[in-house]
């Protein structure tokens, strides 16, 4: 559970520095950590979707750093047939950047191995950039305006709310509004009206 958050949190830094480098750690990272709990496939599509970025971004890594990855990986290799192996692998490379990372986002909030975030559903689940966004959507901000207020991109922003929802078992602008006024997060009187998204 601790891994599963800092992966989480390396990867919201990374995409908000556009680090391309801790990116690519933190995708192979998932990968190590989705394979050892089980999930073989998409272990193996994270890390040939991690292969793949390290290609196009030009970050390959050293063969001390391949021969650990190859390491944390391979009980997903083990659990699958070879024809299975290399489905999974080849989904990953043909995944864009964004398909990549939702991947991994999905990954970091849904495995079942783990326990449910939503049984502990309190503003402690939440990251403090995660509680930032949770407290302007809460105040009717857009997507767009939390961006600006927070001089992050909008995509950043939409994988906050992704995250954030996932955590605290939100389907949507409203869920996440009663959540943020139930725990205190904002006064009844910052509201907006901007909760149809």
């Amino acid at each position: 559970d601790a891994a599963r958050t800092r992966y989480a949190e390396g990867f919201a830094l990374a995409e908000e520095l556009h680090y391309c480098t801790g990116i690519a750690a933190a995708l192979e990272g998932c990968a190590g950590l989705v394979a050892r709990l089980g999930d073989a496939g998409r272990a193996l599509t994270l890390a040939g979707a991690a292969s793949r970025y390290r290609e196009v971004t030009g970050l390959p890594l050293s063969p001390p750093e391949a021969a650990e990855v190859a390491r944390r990986i391979d009980p997903a290799r083990a659990a699958l047939s070879r024809d299975a192996v290399d489905a999974a692998w080849a989904a990953g490379r043909a995944l864009s950047e964004d398909e990549a990372l939702l991947l991994a986002h999905a990954a970091l909030v849904r495995t079942p191995a783990l326990p449910p975030v939503a049984g502990r559903r309190g503003p402690d689940v939440l990251s403090a950039r995660e509680l930032e966004v949770l407290r302007l959507l809460a105040e009717g901000r857009s997507n767009q305006e939390i961006a600006a207020a927070l001089v992050l991109s909008v995509r950043t922003v939409e994988n906050h709310l992704a995250r954030l929802y996932a955590k605290i078992g939100a389907r949507g602008r409203v869920e996440a509004t009663t959540f943020a006024y139930r725990h205190g997060l904002v006064a009844p009187t910052d509201a907006g009206s901007n909760l149809h998204r």
